[in-house]
């Protein structure tokens, strides 16, 4: 009787084909993955988007604070918009971005003083985004090549808060959120976006356009930038609006009007 098989050759393209097939769609797999994980981080961040809507309604229209430290800067205990968020979630977890689940804050997960008391639930909170305070930096010089953001929005200067923070505290122990009558366009206004914790110990996206996905550019001092936004979901990153509404942005393309309260005017410094 004759014996029937495959040969070596046969065999071989078999398994070259079968590593072509493989090497096409995995990628496709791991987008599926990550496109998955950022539906979650859509759902947590829809959640906050209530949670701030409750505490603006609690708080007679005034967004929650980025800071509060009622036993001056360095003491024990300090609040940040993250455990604000809470007593209305009763849900750490909504904090955590799927895609980024060992974020922390502080950044280098330490547990410093003014987060190590009975007052504050966790020292070192589990977090994966950042609230957009929007305090322009002060003026030029502070970075070579950035241009002041006076350039950007007519008027402002080095005190004035342009994103979710209205101002501070009269007692300068705390960064008052912004009163929702002061949002010109609330649908096109970021407050909350993905959190790329990159050597900073800031969960807050603070000098305009350093801190966001704009900031490759800019920055003089290093040529990577120093943004805080994460690009992590399919070269893309999760933002929370005012108007609570949640959306899928390609990294590199906001326009620098939603990072500020103020509308679009069409002029060169909102692009």
């Amino acid at each position: 009787m004759r014996r029937t098989g495959f040969t070596l050759i046969e065999l071989l393209v078999v398994i070259a084909i079968i590593a072509i097939l493989a090497a096409i769609l995995m990628p496709v797999f791991a987008q599926a993955r990550e496109k998955a994980r950022s539906a979650s981080c859509q759902s947590n961040l829809k959640q906050i988007g209530l949670a701030f809507r409750m505490y603006t309604d609690d708080y007679d229209g005034m967004f929650v604070p980025s800071w509060m430290y009622p036993n001056g800067w360095a003491n024990c205990p300090r609040w940040m918009w993250a455990d604000y968020v809470q007593p209305y979630v009763k849900n750490w977890q909504i904090l955590v971005c799927p895609s980024a689940p060992d974020r922390r804050f502080p950044a280098d997960g330490s547990c410093p003083s003014w987060r190590n008391c009975a007052q504050v639930v966790y020292c070192s909170l589990p977090l994966g985004y950042a609230y957009n305070e929007g305090n322009p930096r002060p003026g030029p010089g502070s970075y070579p090549n950035v241009p002041p953001y006076t350039q950007f929005i007519p008027g402002t200067n080095s005190t004035n808060y342009i994103g979710m923070i209205t101002a501070s505290a009269p007692d300068g122990r705390g960064e008052l959120g912004v009163h929702d009558a002061a949002i010109d366009d609330p649908a096109g206004t970021i407050a909350v976006v993905d959190w790329w914790n990159r050597g900073t110990p800031n969960a807050v996206i603070f000098a305009i356009p350093r801190d966001t996905d704009k900031a490759g550019p800019w920055n003089g001092n290093n040529p990577l930038g120093s943004e805080r936004v994460g690009n992590r979901h399919n070269n893309g990153f999760n933002a929370l609006f005012a108007d609570s509404h949640v959306k899928w942005i390609r990294y590199g393309s906001s326009k620098l009007s939603q990072w500020t309260r103020f509308s679009d005017t069409g002029a060169p410094w909102d692009n």
